[in-house]
């Protein structure tokens, strides 16, 4: 089994500074994880990270962008809600995790993966970063 963090946001602290991580463990490799992730992606004829929820405050999920997952049995999880008479579907970074590990067993079936509750062990260190 290989440990994966998943890091959904700004992972490298270059912009907003937000992310949300979730660990696994996993019956793949980052690099198997990687490999299928693309397979998908292939089949889609785009890169999912650079089409949808790219720009900050951009959480939505456009109907063709879902239409296309769902063709691929892909069915990601969005709340709906009415933006001035348009039906709008957001996503939250929860949903964005779940929706890549059904996009990874797609890619790759033998994928199977269980959650981590992470704890965090504060060791200090405040002072070490200066602006």
């Amino acid at each position: 089994m290989h440990t994966i963090n998943f890091v959904v946001g700004d992972w490298s602290h270059d912009g907003h500074g937000m992310t949300y991580e979730e660990q696994f463990w996993s019956t793949l490799s980052a690099v198997e994880i990687k490999e299928a992730i693309a397979k998908v992606e292939e089949r889609l004829g785009f890169c999912i990270a650079d089409t949808v929820c790219r720009e900050y405050e951009d959480f939505w999920m456009p109907d063709e962008v879902i239409a296309k997952l769902e063709k691929e049995g892909i069915v990601p999880e969005f709340e709906v809600w009415d933006n001035m008479g348009e039906e709008q579907k957001d996503m939250n970074p929860e949903f964005w995790v779940d929706m890549y590990l059904q996009i990874i067993k797609k890619g790759n079936p033998k994928f199977a993966y269980e959650r981590i509750e992470s704890k965090m062990v504060d060791i200090g260190g405040y002072g070490l970063f200066v602006s």
